[in-house]
């Protein structure tokens, strides 16, 4: 087997087996089935430099078929092993997903929702959405919504719904009992002392006040006798513990700011660890996975629950923070950008919350295959955009229909060109959807990328129609001859538009990297003008295609004769 031939064999391979064909894994591969190209590395890299991106445009049923010819039949796909929840008893599990209502939610919220649904469902069991609104100032009646339609969106649909903020009363007789079991107080140290003191293992002069004392301050907090900030109430553990969580943490804390649920009714709201470890025990929790990050404050939330006589506590399994390169998940810096008008919201479609995901074009089962293949796992590691696109090909390519569209569009003239009716199905791997016929005499629109690209005497086949060769080349225009229509294997193809068919105006939003060397990238959002066939004019608003070699798009709608797309991916 020529070397062409193994490098293509091993890339169809890996990219059925995992989604998206790596360099990496695919030299490691063919030097294993013949050593003796370890000196031809640098020229297996050029091939696979060459074939790798359209091998992973590929359509899964397209690669089944390319390999077929290779005699390989059948690869099993790499699938994670499933995990089984320790101590789980059928009909028993508990879990919940607790959102802030603070922003948006993105993709890494999804794998913990998803987790957390799929075990309840798993185990039939209740899975709960809950609230965990205690702070007035982030928390709006928007971000509940947006959660509720991105978790609908996704197919996660939970069996109750809970909302911390309607618990206050039962937070408040929690606090008391604390306090008359003298495991917690009040303390006024301010917010950089109490940061000091913790740092440092140093008890304060409030820690000691009479449990009297301490419940009368904590009464006179409720009536709104302080400040914001100028009182808390404060845990009694041990400021010299090796956990730093466990350092006489604060449970609750003063706010005078208008909730969205409860208005102004309540000043004083529980902080994260309190708040959460009392849920999880009003709401029968028996496992939760969440994000490592939380890994230290199990210790806390359990002593929470053991200081007022609970036992029993939810069986908690870590996972790794996900994080994907180049994309910007932080709430409070989205924000900071919507407010200097840099992003639009949190559903602009450069950043990767569900919301935005969805609006560019995203289908719900293609997130959701994407957390599940990235695992159960606690080792944290940043995961690429890349990863996302590859296995939403998969699932759009499925029924995406193929279009043609040239940006930044040039002329082609055929000077020999018959005239003739182009037969082009909608796609090749599903020829029971059809075709259409375009009409072509010879001049053609090809994108600027391949005007650039051809050099005379340069042949190449216009798509679905007929073989040319390049005999001028001028500023704004190549001109041809037409050499033949027989198929040539490994001959470039580009798509072009005929002059003589009722074309399309078009224009193409396409998002790049919002972050670049961790900085805003400013030319993030490219607005691309050109051609496109007339069949678009069937298309329906949000109907996802693929515009050939160019890559998948979503439509919506018609404005001042030019048809809008929002760019997906390649």
């Amino acid at each position: 087997m020529d070397i062409e031939k193994l490098v293509l064999k091993h890339l169809l391979i890996n990219a059925l087996k995992y989604g998206k064909a790596r360099e990496d894994v695919v030299i490691s591969k063919i030097i294993a089935e013949n050593k003796d190209l370890r000196s031809r590395i640098n020229e297996i890299r050029e091939i696979i430099k060459q074939k790798i991106d359209e091998v992973n445009n590929l359509s899964k049923e397209k690669i089944e078929e390319m390999l077929r010819e290779f005699g390989i039949e059948k690869i099993e796909e790499k699938k994670q092993e499933e995990f089984e929840l320790p101590n789980a008893e059928k009909g028993k599990v508990v879990t919940a997903f607790p959102p802030e209502p603070s922003k948006y939610l993105h993709i890494g919220h999804a794998k913990a929702a998803f987790l957390n649904y799929y075990y309840a469902k798993k185990y039939n069991g209740k899975f709960i959405l809950r609230f965990e609104d205690s702070n007035p100032e982030k928390v709006k009646r928007e971000y509940y919504n947006a959660i509720r339609e991105d978790l609908k969106w996704l197919g996660i649909n939970w069996d109750y719904e809970d909302v911390l903020s309607l618990h206050l009363e039962e937070y408040y007789e929690a606090v008391r009992t604390l306090i008359v079991k003298d495991k917690a107080y009040a303390c006024f140290c301010p917010k950089e002392k109490i940061k000091e003191y913790r740092l440092k293992g140093i008890e304060c002069e409030h820690r000691n006040l009479p449990i009297e004392k301490s419940l009368k301050i904590f009464e006179e907090m409720l009536e709104g006798k302080y400040k914001e900030g100028e009182v808390f109430i404060r845990a009694k553990i041990d400021m010299q513990h090796k956990n730093y969580a466990m350092r006489d943490p604060a449970l609750v804390r003063i706010s005078y700011k208008t909730h969205p649920v409860v208005g102004n009714k309540y000043c004083v709201w529980p902080l994260y660890d309190f708040g959460t470890a009392l849920l999880d025990y009003w709401e029968g929790i028996t496992h939760r996975f969440r994000s490592k990050e939380f890994e230290m404050r199990t210790e806390l939330q359990n002593w929470i629950r053991e200081a007022l006589g609970i036992k029993k506590h939810p069986i908690i399994i870590e996972i790794a923070r996900f994080e994907i390169k180049n994309q910007l998940t932080s709430g409070r810096k989205i924000r900071e950008l919507i407010q200097k008008g840099i992003l639009t919201g949190f559903d602009d479609i450069r950043l990767v919350t569900l919301s935005a995901l969805r609006k560019r074009g995203y289908l719900p089962q293609a997130i959701i295959d994407f957390v599940k293949r990235t695992g159960i796992s606690k080792t944290e590691g940043k995961l690429e955009i890349e990863m996302l696109e590859s296995i939403s090909r998969q699932h759009l390519d499925k029924f995406a229909n193929r279009y043609f569209f040239v940006d930044n569009p040039k002329l082609l003239k055929v000077i020999n060109a018959p005239v003739k009716f182009a037969k082009i199905y909608f796609h090749p791997d599903f020829e029971d959807r059809g075709y259409r016929e375009i009409l072509t005499k010879g001049n053609f629109y090809i994108s600027e990328s391949d005007f650039n690209s051809l050099n005379i005497g340069d042949e190449v086949r216009l798509i679905d129609l007929y073989n040319i060769k390049i005999i001028d080349k001028k500023e704004n225009e190549i001109v041809a001859q037409k050499t033949s229509e027989e198929l040539v294997k490994d001959m470039k193809k580009i798509q072009w538009v005929s002059l003589n068919d009722d074309f399309v105006k078009v224009k193409v939003i396409k998002a790049e990297n919002l972050l670049v060397d961790g900085k805003i990238n400013e030319n993030s959002l490219k607005e691309i003008y050109g051609y496109g066939e007339s069949t678009l004019k069937r298309i329906l608003i949000g109907e996802r295609l693929q515009f050939i070699r160019f890559g998948f798009v979503k439509f919506e709608g018609v404005e001042n004769d030019i048809y809008k797309f929002t760019f997906i991916h390649k």
